[in-house]
């Protein structure tokens, strides 16, 4: 259950999320996985969890084994655990909870975190942005958004909440550029897969 991360750990919301410290430095040049990060020297680069959660599970379940490695690079956006729409609103919570949790610890323990903005459906608004820094660079996902209308629908309000709730000074954008962006304070990062997919292809 990683009790023992909440020690130097604040609180905020009816259920209680862990909260954030802001990210007021300049946003990383390149992004690397965590799944690649594990074995990278590429230190400057920032790690982000944006891919199949059992690729980087074993940082909620061996959390003390990971923060070494975490430690070596520029900064770390905080883990992105999913929180799919048809998955009870329960467990929706735990995954939120799982990733704030680890990077308070995280920034408890010296590691340069960005926070990441995420959401599901609207009744996750008011505890996912509990706990979240006010004026802060953070991170945002939309992989896979725009196979659905109504996740860009839901994925668009989120946006909205986030803005009007957290006013981040910089957004860092994994993913498509959606209509409607605050393209002014953001900015884009290539998906590394769909590049090298599309890099294989001219090769072929």
């Amino acid at each position: 259950m990683n009790l023992h991360l909440n020690k130097s750990v604040t609180f905020a919301g009816e259920l209680d999320m862990p909260c954030l410290q802001p990210f007021l430095d300049e946003p990383p040049e390149r992004l690397v996985p965590f799944n690649v990060a594990v074995r990278s020297r590429d230190f400057d680069s920032g790690v982000h969890f944006y891919i199949d959660d059992y690729q980087f599970e074993r940082v909620w379940g061996q959390a003390e084994r990971y923060l070494p490695v975490l430690r070596r690079f520029c900064c770390v956006i905080a883990p992105d655990f999913s929180q799919y729409a048809d998955m009870p609103g329960s467990m929706r919570i735990w995954q939120n909870y799982r990733g704030k949790m680890l990077a308070a610890w995280w920034q408890s323990e010296g590691v340069r975190v960005i926070p990441n903005a995420t959401w599901s459906t609207p009744e996750s608004f008011g505890y996912r942005f509990d706990g979240m820094p006010t004026n802060s660079v953070v991170a945002v996902n939309c992989m896979g958004i725009r196979s659905s209308a109504l996740s860009m629908y839901f994925w668009r309000q989120g946006y909205e909440e986030m803005l009007r709730r957290i006013s981040p000074r910089l957004i860092l954008r994994y993913g498509d550029m959606m209509p409607g962006e605050r393209e002014d304070i953001s900015v884009y990062y290539p998906n590394e897969y769909i590049k090298r997919l599309k890099e294989y292809g001219r090769k072929r």
